[in-house]
Parts: structure tokens; C-alpha cells; sequence
């Protein structure tokens, strides 16, 4: 049973539901799979996986700050729930708040470290915040583990980029107008 205590009846309709819901997930009919998923939440509040799931079904819909809302609440439940980080860290991304999106995402990263798409997002927000050193550390290990993904190198350019421009600002501060700025401003 899902609720130990749950008259049976209650627990196979809950059960039932449960099934509907993931099918309406898989199936991409999101606003069924939200109304069914914010059911089971209330119902089974306990368990954070629902949570979880209908902080996704809002993702998908586009509802990024109730999901992201959902989707905080279900790790903070349970940190296991690798895959409530990862949209969360989406999430994050979407609402313009890529420094709480690098926390979520490291997050998933140490659950998950072997799947591209949250080393890429990571990748990608190290650079919205300006942490090219790291950015340039994720985009490497993609491009080891994928190196015929151009979006893998696009990411590497864009974090070494990042810190070449950041290095140039720092020689322009310390060393203005000596050999090596004149160097780099002739290239």
C-alpha cells in the first residue's frame, strides 16, 4: 500500500491514480498529469517523489516558478531525488537566476556525474555567473567523454571566451599600455 494505515480501497485508487499520472506525463498531456499529480501531493504529501513529479509536469507546461517552487520542496524532502535537481537547476536557468541554478545543478552533477545533460547545464551556468575555470573543468569532461557534440565545444569557446576577456580587463587594470597589453590589442 502506499499509506501504511490507508483503508485498502483508498490505497489501490491512490495506486491507480499514481499510474495515470505518470502515463500523462509520459504521454506530454501535462495539464492532466499536473491536476492528477497535485491530487497524490495533497494526498500523500509524504512522499517527495510526487512532489517532484509535479514540479516537472509544471516545467514542461512552462510554469517555471510553481515548478521550481515544487521541484525545492521535493529535494529539500529528499536530496536523493537526482532528477528533481536537474529541473530544478532548469528551472532556475529559465527564471534568469543561474547562480541558484549552478547549486542545484552541482547538486545533481555529485548524484549523476555521468550524464551529459547536467554537466552541460552546469557548464552553462558557471558561465551566466562568470565562473569560467569551472565552466572550462565541465565542458573538458564533456568533451572527453563526447567529442563529436558541437554543443559541447560551443560551451568550451564560450568559457574560454570568458576568461580571456576576464584576463584582458585584469591586464588592462594591473599593466595598462605595457607590452603585453599593446601585444594583445595589435592581435
Amino acid at each position: 500500500p502506499l499509506v501504511s494505515g490507508a483503508p485498502e480501497a483508498q490505497s489501490d485508487e491512490l495506486a491507480q491514480k499514481a499510474q495515470q499520472a505518470l502515463q500523462a506525463l509520459d504521454d506530454r498531456r501535462i495539464d492532466e498529469s499536473i491536476t492528477l499529480y497535485a491530487e497524490l501531493s495533497q494526498a500523500l504529501p509524504e512522499i517527495a517523489a510526487l512532489n517532484m513529479n509535479l514540479g516537472m509536469a509544471h516545467f514542461l507546461a512552462g510554469h517555471n516558478p510553481i515548478a521550481a517552487d515544487k521541484l525545492s520542496e521535493a529535494v529539500a524532502a529528499d536530496a536523493s531525488l537526482a532528477t528533481g535537481w536537474l529541473f530544478l537547476g532548469a528551472s532556475y536557468m529559465e527564471l534568469g537566476k543561474p547562480d541558484q541554478a549552478v547549486s542545484a545543478l552541482q547538486e545533481y552533477v555529485e548524484l549523476k556525474p555521468k550524464p551529459t545533460e547536467g554537466l552541460q547545464m552546469l557548464g552553462d551556468a558557471l558561465i551566466e555567473v562568470g565562473h569560467y575555470g569551472p565552466a572550462i573543468e565541465r565542458f573538458e569532461q564533456l568533451a572527453i567523454m563526447t567529442p563529436g557534440r558541437p554543443r559541447t565545444w560551443y560551451g568550451l569557446g564560450r568559457a574560454y571566451e570568458g576568461a580571456a576577456g576576464r584576463a584582458f580587463v585584469t591586464l588592462d587594470e594591473v599593466a595598462p599600455e605595457s607590452g603585453y597589453w599593446f601585444s594583445l590589442i595589435a592581435a
